[in-house]
């Protein structure tokens, strides 16, 4: 990669992660507040809503996606009249969809009993769904300004706003709650404190990229409004498979087990989540910096980056998603209580999504950056079909909460862990993949000794409270670290990144 792409990258890995490790010490202290003024149905009813909005968020179709690909070769080559036309057309598009959400949310608030079993299970449950709904809209509105920056590679220079507002944020809905221990009062507060956010960053935006013509009200041309609806029409099955593989699940349990356990288990949910971002934080900066270099070096070098990239992913989500499953039910006792623990096999399942999570992530990150939505755009249809099925089998003949979590590791195993990397590697890379899977199956058989191994250690010990989250935490620093580096220490891969580390080291001790 060239300098000024790899420390753009750099820069934005190493802000994200601080950002991400910021944003979900805020979360936790934020669940926190509202479990001591609210109740678990509240809890419950928070993550329902938010899982059916997803869905409605289903008709932006992955716009958001293809168009910040279309920012990337006028940055390079610093045409700023197309990123004018470019501006223009996310915006027009954009807020489409933010009207469309509104409209989905008036028209299904009257049949809210559809996806609730008790709809009286808190007062003013429909008034409550509405405000879900404007909060989501809001983000389409002004959003996109984030995009603009995010496609320059300088997503860094938000971060100094995110992580000041999220403590504002919390500081006032904690006050909020403490005032008037009001859920409505809470949803309109937050509504107002989204757009205000919104608006702070489209003044910075337009302040450090003034070159852009923020007034241009010329869309792109005939012919790229084709590719871009073409490429929309191959993302928007990897919308409905988003949407199916993480909009459902608390509709799932909503309807056939009760909104206390939705409660209970969005606990978890919000660890994985948090887990998924921490990680995220890692590859997600890269978009635009593998974007750039898919557009200026050759299949080979970007294959040599591929799998160092994959094996980074396996190793980092690999080892998340162990301490995720060996750590989730002490954190979750400490902070919360024993009350709030769910079935061991539920936060398994969890564990294992996302480490198969992980390793699709590089595959994507690729097929974003080289705009392959086209290519096996039926892929993300048939995942979705896939989980959508067996979760509704599995849970409705079992009510077992960790088989809605099965469902989905079920598609992501069958569907997606193999398929998408062979859309890169076919189309975007133009390489065999026989190398690239034998890894995949070493990756994974590996993943499986490491979990075994460390949940098998760290049940040996009986302790209580912080001394246990301490120690079974050194056992998952530990463990899985020295299986990986016992497997994988004379691979090209792991010598890079052995190498890159210490490169980093000795440069930072010199200095």
């Amino acid at each position: 990669m060239g300098n000024s792409r790899t420390k753009n990258a750099f820069l934005n890995i190493f802000t994200s992660s601080f950002s991400n490790i910021a944003s979900t010490l805020i979360s936790f202290a934020n669940r926190v507040i509202f479990l001591h003024f609210l109740n678990t149905t509240y809890l419950g009813v928070s993550g329902l809503f938010s899982n059916i909005l997803l869905i409605f968020s289903l008709v932006e179709l992955g716009i958001g996606a293809a168009l910040t690909q279309m920012f990337y070769k006028p940055f390079a080559e610093k045409d700023y009249e197309q990123l004018s036309k470019v501006t223009y057309t996310t915006k027009k598009l954009l807020n489409i969809v933010g009207i469309v959400v509104i409209a989905l949310t008036l028209i299904f608030t009257p049949m809210l009993q559809l996806f609730v079993n008790d709809i009286d299970a808190v007062p003013h449950m429909r008034l409550i769904f509405m405000l879900y709904g404007f909060s989501s809209a809001v983000t389409y509105f002004l959003g996109f300004y984030r995009t603009i920056i995010t496609a320059n590679q300088q997503a860094y220079k938000l971060v100094k706003f995110d992580i000041l507002w999220k403590f504002v944020v919390m500081a006032i809905q904690a006050l909020v709650l403490a005032l008037t221990k009001n859920f409505i009062v809470y949803l309109i507060a937050n509504i107002i404190l989204s757009y205000l956010i919104n608006f702070i960053i489209m003044l910075y935006v337009k302040k450090k990229i003034p070159e852009i013509n923020y007034k241009c009200k010329t869309w792109v041309s005939k012919e790229e409004r084709k590719e871009l609806f073409k490429n929309v029409a191959g993302l928007s099955m990897n919308r409905l498979a988003l949407v199916v593989t993480e909009g459902t699940d608390n509709i799932l349990i909503s309807k056939f087990l009760d909104l206390v356990t939705v409660g209970l288990s969005s606990n978890y949910t919000m660890i994985q989540q948090s887990v998924n971002s921490l990680v995220e934080s890692l590859f997600g900066p890269l978009l635009a910096s593998v974007g750039n270099l898919c557009v200026t070096e050759t299949d080979e070098t970007k294959y040599v980056h591929f799998k160092r990239l994959s094996f980074a992913a396996f190793w980092l989500y690999g080892f998340c998603s162990i301490t995720m499953f060996v750590l989730a039910d002490p954190f979750i006792k400490f902070v919360y209580g024993d009350d709030y623990v769910i079935p061991k096999l539920a936060t398994l399942m969890l564990s294992a999504c996302v480490f198969a999570t992980g390793l699709c992530r590089v595959p994507s990150l690729f097929r974003t950056a080289q705009g392959l939505f086209w290519y096996g755009r039926f892929r993300p249809l048939l995942q979705a079909l896939v989980n959508l099925i067996s979760s509704l089998i599995l849970i409705s003949t079992t009510h077992k909460l960790w088989t809605v979590y099965l469902g989905t590791l079920i598609s992501l195993v069958v569907v997606t862990i193999w398929y998408e990397p062979y859309i890169v590697l076919k189309h975007g890379l133009k390489q065999n993949g026989r190398e690239y899977y034998f890894k995949l199956l070493v990756y994974i058989v590996m993943y499986l000794v490491g979990l075994y191994v460390t949940n098998l250690l760290a049940g040996l010990l009986s302790f209580n409270g912080i001394l246990e989250l301490i120690v079974k935490a050194i056992i998952c620093i530990i463990v899985p670290n020295i299986i990986f580096i016992v497997a994988f220490f004379a691979t090209k891969e792991f010598k890079y990144w052995y190498s890159f580390v210490m490169y980093l080291v000795i440069k930072k001790l010199s200095k």
